[in-house]
C-alpha cells in the first residue's frame, strides 16, 4: 500500500506540473498607465509581450469585471503603480494573441 501511495503521489505531481506548464508569465515589469473602463480595468506595462498582446505595442493587458478576484487584482495594480513597484502577470494559456490578454493573477515585487 505504501508503494501505491507513493506512485499515486508521483503521478499527481507530474499531472499538476503539466497542467500549469503552458501558462504564460510576463517577467517583472513596471506600470505605465492604468485605465478603468466600464467592462473592466486595463493596464499598460513598461515591457512589451507582443507575442500575446497586439495593442499598444504589446503592452496592454486587461482584467474583466467578471474576474473572481477583480477587486484584489485592481487594488494590487493601483498599489504597485502608486508605490512604483514592478508586477509580474500571468495570462494563462491563450490559444492566440489578442488586443488585451486577460490577467489571471499577479505578483507585486516588494
Amino acid at each position: 500500500m505504501k508503494i501505491f501511495s507513493r506512485f499515486l503521489l508521483a503521478v499527481t505531481l507530474v499531472i499538476s506540473a503539466n497542467a500549469f506548464s503552458n501558462e504564460i508569465w510576463h517577467g517583472y515589469t513596471g506600470i505605465d498607465y492604468l485605465y478603468p473602463a466600464s467592462s473592466g480595468y486595463y493596464v499598460l506595462v513598461t515591457n512589451a509581450l507582443p507575442e500575446y498582446s497586439l495593442c499598444d505595442a504589446g503592452k496592454r493587458f486587461y482584467i474583466p469585471l467578471t474576474h473572481a478576484n477583480y477587486d484584489s487584482l485592481v487594488d494590487t495594480l493601483i498599489a504597485a503603480a502608486v508605490s512604483n513597484k514592478e508586477i509580474r502577470i500571468n495570462i494563462g494559456s491563450p490559444s492566440e494573441a489578442s488586443c488585451a490578454p486577460e490577467i489571471n493573477r499577479m505578483f507585486m515585487k516588494i
